[in-house]
């Protein structure tokens, strides 16, 4: 039997040294708690991950995608930017946020999605997949008070 691998980091050079062992693995950092590095079965595709629990031990934790890794910081999320953003997360998750529903807003604001444009959206999608007497009152009622 071999030694069991060691599954922990610390530093920007160990992550790039991390190569993948035939089945996904995530690896530890051990400086900043709760940060992981997913590593795919060849260890071609490295994603960062925070896990975490809201509300305390007793309660689920939760797994939030954060990035991908890549030498290059203008490709990917390096490991100091990757520490960054979960004490970010922490300080949401002190405040009584939740990351993922912050990652959410953040990510709409950035593609300008508004209610105005969710309400249309909704009416477009939806909408047609119901009673056509049905469909245009909450179509319009949607449009009038939204």
């Amino acid at each position: 039997m071999t030694k069991k691998q060691r599954t922990t980091f610390s530093t920007e050079r160990q992550v790039g040294a991390i190569t993948g062992n035939g089945c996904r693995v995530y690896w530890r950092d051990l400086k900043s708690s709760g940060l992981l590095l997913a590593v795919s079965a060849n260890g071609d595709h490295k994603t960062w991950c925070y896990r975490y629990r809201l509300g305390g031990r007793s309660s689920k934790r939760t797994f939030l995608t954060l990035g991908e890794w890549h030498r290059d910081p203008a490709l990917g999320m390096s490991l100091e930017a990757a520490r960054r953003t979960v004490l970010n997360h922490r300080k949401t998750i002190a405040e009584g946020g939740v990351p993922q529903i912050e990652k959410t807003v953040e990510r709409q604001r950035a593609e300008g999605i508004t209610v105005g444009r969710l309400v249309e959206r909704y009416v477009d999608e939806y909408v047609p997949m119901v009673d056509a007497n049905h469909g245009a009152r909450v179509a319009n009622l949607l449009r009038d008070y939204c």
